[in-house]
C-alpha cells in the first residue's frame, strides 16, 4: 500500500528516522549527565538530525494556512531531504567536519523552510535543496578554513587584502605589508 500511495523508499525513510529518535532519546539522557558540548562529534550530529526530524518534519502550526495540512508526497519530500542531510552531515563529521561548522550551513536554515512552503512549490524547493546540499557539501569537503584572503579590485588599488573570518563571517581589511605579521599572530593562535 506505502508503494503505491507514497513512494517505495517510504517504510524505510520511517524506520530510519524512528531510529534516529530513539538513539536522541538514548543521547538525551547523557547530555543531561555531562552535557552537549562533551559528546563527541558523531552524536552531536545524531542530535541535530533528530532536531530537524522533530521541529522541521513532524511539529505542525494548525494556526499557519500552509503547515496545517501536508500531503504524503510533502511529508516524503520533507523526511527525504531531512535524512539526506543527516547522512551527509555523518559523512562530513567522519571527515573530521564538526557539526557546528556543518549547522552554520545556508542549506541547513533552507531545510526549515520546507514545511512553510505551498504544495505546488514544494517539489522544486526540494530539488534545490539537494542540490545546493551537494554543493556545500563538496565544498566543505575542499575547504576547511578558518580564514579567507580576499584580493579584489578595490584590494590591488588601495594595495590592501580583506581577511574573512569564515567561523564568525567578520571581514577585516590590512595593507599587503601587514600580511606577515597578521600570519604569524594569528595562525599560532587559531589552530
Amino acid at each position: 500500500m506505502h508503494y503505491k500511495n507514497v513512494a517505495s523508499d517510504w517504510v524505510s525513510l520511517r524506520k530510519e528516522a524512528l531510529e534516529i529518535l530513539q538513539k536522541e532519546s538514548e543521547l538525551q539522557e547523557i547530555v543531561q549527565l555531562i552535557g552537549y558540548d562533551a559528546l563527541p562529534e558523531p552524536e552531536k550530529g545524531i542530535l541535530d538530525t533528530a532536531r530537524s526530524i522533530r521541529e522541521d518534519f513532524l511539529q505542525q502550526s494548525a494556526y499557519d494556512d500552509v503547515d496545517t495540512y501536508a500531503s504524503i508526497k510533502k511529508q516524503h519530500l520533507m523526511l527525504s531531504a531531512i535524512l539526506e542531510f543527516g547522512r551527509m552531515e555523518a559523512d562530513a563529521i567522519k571527515k573530521g567536519s564538526s557539526s557546528a561548522k556543518i549547522g552554520t550551513l545556508e542549506v541547513r536554515k533552507q531545510m526549515s523552510n520546507i514545511k512553510w512552503t505551498k504544495e505546488e512549490q514544494v517539489e522544486q524547493l526540494v530539488q534545490d535543496i539537494r542540490e545546493n546540499m551537494k554543493k556545500q557539501f563538496k565544498r566543505g569537503d575542499r575547504i576547511d578554513a578558518k580564514f579567507t584572503i580576499i584580493l579584489g579590485e578595490d584590494e590591488i588599488t588601495n594595495n590592501t587584502l580583506s581577511i574573512k573570518n569564515m567561523v564568525t563571517k567578520e571581514q577585516f581589511t590590512i595593507k599587503k605589508e601587514e600580511l606577515e605579521q597578521w600570519l604569524d599572530s594569528n595562525i599560532n593562535t587559531n589552530h
